[in-house]
């Protein structure tokens, strides 16, 4: 029988599993937010671009791991790397199944009723459908997530280039369901986990699998490539509990302007992400990414994972007051330690 941690969950339980909880911070967070050292400010009166003060490969010139040289050169100028056929196709085929039968038995617990991510409940719908299209936290719960998040040679790649220790920031099944998927507007994720997170530097780096195919046609993330390597301020204050929102509609604050885009996109170029079921991207958490709404009548599922360094762990946010939720943004202790690979 699986642990508790690991056994399936409908909507209801769901509600209950993770308690509304302040853990403790790392003793930086009892520096004022005024005396802590701001590399990136952001969030403020106007759109402006910063440069890039931390290394996109922490470890350069290293070897030791499963990414060749060449690999590594790539992530460090365009901020990220397509590996096809990572996982063979009867892993994924399997992980697929345990996921759909995840998705249906939620859906039918929400019953078509609206969800917006909360405090207590982790789940993200669509919405204009009702369709579930988020699970957070989803390595916290179901075993095979759980144990694809801590694979071997994944782990060792994201520690070849991080040069530290990881452990899971954030992790997630994203769904984008064919005629119904929406996208999201061009950003970095590091924006909003440094400002409404309080992640100090830009130490940490997405892995994403694919479930399904991801082609241009139905959603494929779209990257700019080597917009990692600068920072792009944005403007306005957003409000406490900002996520509430933020992960259903269109977000409003956290995003770059539409100069800022088209100046770096004529400069840089746009570029899909595809691949077949198996294939991974391993992405910087400064690239500048986004995806448009699926109108195609092919669907797609990944598993979103985030891994931070282990000396990067979150203090105060840096502009809002309230910390978001475990299952958006780790800090329980507990969880704050180096994963252990799953062989």
């Amino acid at each position: 029988m699986l642990s508790s941690r690991f056994r399936c969950i409908n909507f209801r339980t769901l509600r209950h599993i993770i308690p509304t909880l302040r853990f403790a911070h790392s003793s930086s967070s009892n520096v004022p937010v005024s005396q802590r050292p701001d590399y990136y400010p952001t969030r403020q009166n106007s759109f402006t671009i910063l440069p890039r003060t931390d290394p996109v490969v922490w470890n350069k010139g290293c070897t030791d791991g499963p990414l060749t040289a060449a690999q590594i050169a790539q992530y460090e100028d365009e901020g990220y790397l397509i590996i096809r056929n990572f996982f063979n196709e009867e892993k994924i085929r399997i992980l697929r199944a345990d996921v759909k039968n995840i998705q249906r038995e939620l859906e039918e617990s929400l019953g078509g009723k609206d969800s917006v991510l909360s405090e207590t409940v982790n789940l993200v719908t669509e919405p204009r459908s009702g369709r579930l299209r988020s699970i957070f936290a989803a390595h916290k719960h179901y075993e095979k997530v759980d144990k694809f998040t801590r694979h071997p040679i994944l782990l060792n790649s994201v520690k070849q280039i991080l040069a530290d220790d990881v452990y899971i920031f954030q992790n997630r099944i994203n769904f984008q369901e064919a005629f119904e998927g929406t996208g999201f507007y061009w950003h970095s994720d590091f924006e909003t986990w440094h400002t409404e997170d309080g992640m100090p530097r830009i130490r940490a780096m997405s892995c994403v699998i694919f479930l399904d195919k991801n082609a241009c046609q139905n959603g494929a993330l779209m990257v700019i490539p080597g917009s990692h390597k600068l920072f792009f301020s944005c403007a306005g204050t957003a409000p406490d509990h900002n996520w509430e929102t933020s992960l259903k509609l269109p977000q409003a604050y956290g995003v770059p302007s539409r100069e800022q885009v088209t100046g770096i996109a004529n400069k840089q170029g746009i570029k899909y992400c595809t691949g077949d079921p198996g294939t991974i991207i391993l992405f910087d958490s400064n690239l500048m990414h986004g995806s448009h709404s699926n109108l195609s009548p092919w669907g797609r599922t990944n598993i979103f994972t985030v891994y931070n360094s282990i000396t990067n762990k979150l203090i105060e946010p840096y502009t809002t007051t309230a910390c978001r939720p475990e299952h958006l943004a780790t800090r329980d202790p507990e969880m704050v330690q180096p994963i252990k690979s799953s062989l």
